[in-house]
């Protein structure tokens, strides 16, 4: 019971209770005090309650006053709510409303949202443009997000790390390629992005990711600056292997047109490029493989041929192509 005479106790309930439901805990908050048996001793002790459980109403929806005005990009009332409710350049917002922006600084929501000239503002006001949120995400990763091209130049030009890391190991190179925002990835190679990091779920760098999604335009651009054809994950997949494993063989053409290993044998199962690529009925890249001198009866560790992988799989196309040839199933 003697919590419920405790000034802070009262205070964390009044803040659960007051989140959406202003109404409901009006009058859920007293009678929490009656259900219990404890009998309010002194009217002095209830004004107490009800003057904590406003001051905590009010501490709740601070930052949601702020967020809306960030999200409409008003400056003047952004301004107006910061110094008069004391609010930090750099505080992470902590809403109350359901929203996936929370914990995000005041730069990176109005970033988010394409203010550019509240974000100039906010930089002008001493905003730190590398602030990141629960997730370790920055400003320019969602300016990457938006794809706004001038939002991103401008946190550039003001210190923003264009190699930075999410709680994910995702650089905002990653994000605008895990988007398909070719403009964008163009953007930060020029501006020196590092093409060789990798993140942490799948261990694979920014053209691995490319390479995954099939986005053949991005593939072209990271190769044209002079990325290693033949780099390979930890576990040893190549990036050929990469594209013919997620069905993208307009990518693997591309891939060895520049030089991919056409032989290059996988450690654990003595699978090929081409194995792989008559196993998923894809015609073209055996044909090409081919063409560039892949083994045409290479054989995976359980003796199995390119044929007869192909067979297995039902590919008639790729298994009459095969056997015009020369292949054999054994």
């Amino acid at each position: 019971m003697k919590l419920l005479t405790n000034p802070l106790f009262i205070f964390n309930v009044c803040r659960l209770f007051c989140v959406k439901k202003f109404t409901v805990c009006y009058f859920k908050i007293p009678d929490i005090f009656f259900r219990s048996g404890h009998v309010i001793k002194s009217l002095s002790c209830f004004c107490s309650f009800l003057l904590l459980f406003f001051c905590a109403s009010t501490f709740a929806s601070s930052h949601d006053d702020l967020f809306f005005a960030l999200r409409e990009g008003n400056i003047k009332r952004v301004e107006i709510l910061m110094q008069s409710k004391n609010i930090g350049i750099d505080t992470k917002l902590d809403l109350e409303i359901d929203s996936s922006d929370n914990y995000n600084t005041p730069l990176a929501t109005a970033t988010l949202y394409g203010h550019i000239g509240l974000v100039k503002h906010l930089i002008e006001r001493g905003a730190d443009v590398n602030a990141k949120n629960f997730y370790d995400r920055t400003a320019l990763m969602y300016a990457v997000e938006g794809r706004y091209q001038q939002i991103i130049a401008l946190l550039l030009a003001n210190g923003a790390d264009i190699n930075a890391q999410d709680k994910y190991g995702s650089t905002p190179l990653m994000w605008a390629i895990e988007r398909g925002y070719t403009d964008i990835v163009n953007f930060l190679i020029q501006r020196g992005a590092n093409l060789n990091l990798k993140d942490k779920s799948h261990d694979q760098t920014a053209l691995m990711l490319a390479v995954r999604k099939g986005y053949i335009d991005i593939v072209n651009i990271f190769l044209n600056d002079g990325a290693d054809v033949n780099t390979k994950t930890d576990e040893g997949d190549t990036l050929l292997r990469m594209a013919i494993s997620n069905e993208h063989p307009e990518t693997a053409l591309l891939l060895i047109q520049n030089g991919a290993d056409v032989n290059f044998i996988e450690k654990a199962s003595y699978i090929t490029p081409l194995w792989l690529a008559a196993g998923r009925g894809q015609t073209q890249v055996v044909e090409l493989l081919l063409k560039y001198g892949a083994d045409l009866n290479a054989k995976d560790k359980c003796g199995r041929t390119p044929l007869k992988r192909a067979m297995l799989g039902q590919h008639a196309e790729t298994v009459a192509f095969l056997i015009s040839q020369g292949a054999k199933e054994k």
